[in-house]
């Protein structure tokens, strides 16, 4: 009972302040977060070859969504295939 009274406590209190950053940033207005996050971005976008100035086709978009579901089942499978061999396992 505690967990779950817990849980609430931090969502109710998470929930204002994070959903006040998603429109921020869905707006694209400052956050106090965007110094740090825009550095990520650009690191993700230079290992990708993401050019920012041009927009994603249809065609370029339906490939990035296959190729992420594609390496996502990928991950999911060797999770799976081999959890018995992977570390931190129960005894």
């Amino acid at each position: 009972m505690l967990q779950i009274f817990l849980t609430l406590v931090i969502y109710f209190t998470l929930v204002i302040p994070v959903g006040i950053y998603m429109y921020h940033v869905t707006t694209n207005q400052k956050t106090f977060a965007d110094p740090v996050l825009n550095k990520v971005d650009n690191l993700i976008y230079s290992i990708c070859k993401i050019d920012r100035r041009n927009g994603m086709n249809w065609k370029k978009y339906a490939l990035s969504f296959v190729t992420t579901n594609a390496i996502m089942i990928l991950i999911g499978y060797l999770i799976l295939r081999f959890q018995g061999t992977l570390f931190f396992k129960s005894k």
